[in-house]
């Protein structure tokens, strides 16, 4: 009996230390949860100064035939580009000046290598149809216009609308002698999709709400691989945050085609993808003055292809670099 008396006087006693402790535990609970932090990246341009960007693309191309032979190239193209902003944004809506200055070209397939440089003091002609489509940007200029989203709203041009314009003219008065490959070329080189690929280094749409490390929302993509273009709804999360820089990884997992004819190296005439598959990531790091650093991607695509009634198969490998090079002002 006195034992019991005992144990019951030690167990009163606890009793406001148990208490506590509890406490303590839901305090530090309840603090861990507090302790969440949220994040809300943006890019922010700067009125009144150039931006300069380099971006590279490097593209591996193997072809394969209905009577199984093969064709395999290597095509690496760099652009170098700026962007301007002269007036702030009206409802939101930001609009970004373009001028795509320069180029470097090369081309590898098997033992031929061709090379170009719209820089150098001299330049040799060279009848290429793969430089001519990748040459077809050089030099333009166009307002990119931002929503208040992030997504690209428009371009406008009018050098590019004229040139367009012209482009018709010819095919109205040559009717049926009008190259057909040629037309695809220039139309696909100056469309609202190729400038885009070059010059909008975002590419996704930010989540409108703050998120948290690693959280997950949804973004529509879209993509050029080897000229041609790619849809998908991206998976997109901020993979780190450090003293204001972010870097945002978008992954893709089911990359589809739009339905069009298309340019191919080699191929005389304009062929469609029937069907295809592919993958790959976009990283875009921001650091703490808004500004995109830079952008890496990679995509593989395995697609089934056919020019006429002739079908082939490709697999291609293309890798994206988008560096920012320096900002000066005006």
């Amino acid at each position: 009996m006195k034992k019991a008396i005992i144990l019951l006087i030690i167990y009163i006693i606890s009793l406001p230390v148990l208490a506590d402790d509890t406490k303590k535990g839901m305090g530090q609970d309840n603090s861990q949860k507090e302790e969440v932090v949220k994040y809300k990246p943006k890019v922010i341009y700067h009125s009144n100064a150039y931006r300069l960007y380099k971006f590279t693309e490097t593209t591996n191309v193997k072809r394969i035939y209905s009577d199984s032979s093969t064709k395999e190239f290597k095509r690496e193209v760099t652009y170098f580009f700026t962007l301007t902003i002269f007036e702030k944004p009206e409802n939101g809506f930001e609009t970004v000046k373009v001028v795509i200055d320069s180029m470097l070209y090369k081309l590898t397939d098997g033992d031929k290598v061709v090379e170009f440089n719209s820089q150098a003091e001299k330049i040799k002609p060279i009848r290429l149809k793969d430089l001519e489509v990748m040459s077809v940007p050089l030099s333009r200029q166009f307002d990119m216009t931002y929503s208040p989203y992030g997504e690209v709203a428009k371009i406008e041009s009018p050098d590019i609308q004229d040139e367009i314009d012209f482009i018709k003219e010819g095919d109205a008065k040559y009717g049926k002698d009008k190259d057909e490959l040629k037309d695809l070329i220039w139309f696909d080189g100056l469309s609202d999709n190729r400038m885009k690929h070059i010059a909008d280094l975002q590419k996704i749409i930010f989540s409108q709400e703050s998120m948290a490390k690693d959280s997950i929302w949804h973004s529509p993509f879209t993509i050029q691989i080897d000229g041609k273009d790619f849809i998908d709804t991206v998976s997109s999360r901020i993979a780190e945050y450090n003293n204001g820089s972010y870097t945002i990884e978008s992954k893709t997992n089911n990359l589809k085609p739009i339905t069009k004819a298309y340019y191919f190296y080699g191929v005389v005439k304009p062929a469609r993808i029937e069907s295809a598959k592919g993958d790959g990531y976009y990283i875009i790091q921001i650091n703490p003055k808004g500004i995109i650093s830079k952008v890496d991607a990679e995509f593989i695509i395995e697609s089934d292809c056919k020019v006429r009634f002739e079908p082939f198969k490709e697999q291609v490998q293309s890798k994206m670099v988008w560096e920012y090079l320096g900002q000066f002002k005006l």
